[in-house]
C-alpha cells in the first residue's frame, strides 16, 4: 500500500513532483463511536490532594500578582514616556533644538542677505562707473566734433581773408559764421 502511494504521490517523471501524502492519525470527532474497550467506561476526574491544591493555587495567585505588577509597571513606563514626549523633557529638548535650528537658519539668512547686498552694491558701483565713463566719452566726442567744426569754420574764414574766394556767388563772412547778411550780425557757434 505504501509503495503504491509513494508511486502515486511521486507523479510522472517528466513533470513537477506532486505533493506527497502524509499519513497522520487524526482525532476522533464527537460523532464517531467510541472504541469497544471504552464503551462502559465512565470518565471520573482524578482525586485532588487538598494540601497540594492549596499550594498550587497559592503559587498561581502569587504568579498572577507578580505578572500583573510587572505589566502595570511596563504600562506606566510606556505612558510616562509618551507623556514626556508630549509635554515633558523631550518636548523641552525638541523646543530647544528647534530654537537652535531657527537661530542658525536666521544667521545663515542674514549672512546670505549681507552677501547679496554687497554684490548688489558692487554691481551698482560698476554701473555708475560705466555710466560716468560713457558720459565722459560722449562729452569728449562732442568736444571733438565742436573743435572739428570750429576748425572747419576757421579755415573757411581764413580762406575768405586770404581772398581765394571771390565772385558774386561766393558766401560772405556773415553767411559762413551763421548770421544774416542783411543785418550785419555776427553768427554764433552752434553748441552740439
Amino acid at each position: 500500500m505504501l509503495c503504491a502511494l509513494r508511486v502515486w504521490g511521486a507523479g510522472p517523471r517528466w513533470g513537477p513532483p506532486a505533493p506527497l501524502l502524509l499519513l497522520v492519525r487524526g482525532r476522533k470527532t464527537r460523532h464517531d463511536l467510541p472504541a469497544k474497550s471504552k464503551v462502559g467506561r465512565v470518565a471520573t476526574p482524578p482525586t485532588v490532594d487538598p494540601v497540594e491544591f492549596f499550594v498550587l493555587t497559592e503559587r498561581y495567585r502569587q504568579y498572577r500578582q507578580t505578572v500583573r505588577a510587572l505589566r502595570l509597571e511596563f504600562v506606566t513606563e510606556v505612558r510616562k514616556k509618551a507623556h514626556e514626549a508630549r509635554a515633558g523633557v523631550l518636548a523641552e529638548r525638541k523646543a530647544l533644538q528647534d530654537a537652535t535650528e531657527h537661530r542658525d537658519l536666521m544667521a545663515w539668512n542674514q549672512a546670505e542677505n549681507q552677501r547679496l547686498h554687497e554684490l548688489r552694491l558692487a554691481r551698482l558701483r560698476q554701473e555708475a562707473r560705466e555710466q560716468q565713463q560713457r558720459q565722459a566719452e560722449e562729452e569728449a566726442r562732442r568736444a571733438r566734433e565742436a573743435q572739428a567744426w570750429a576748425q572747419l569754420k576757421e579755415q573757411e574764414v581764413l580762406q575768405l581773408q586770404v581772398g581765394r574766394v571771390s565772385g558774386p556767388g561766393a558766401k560772405g563772412r556773415e553767411q559762413l559764421l551763421g548770421g544774416s547778411p542783411g543785418r550785419g550780425a555776427v553768427g554764433h557757434w552752434p553748441a552740439h
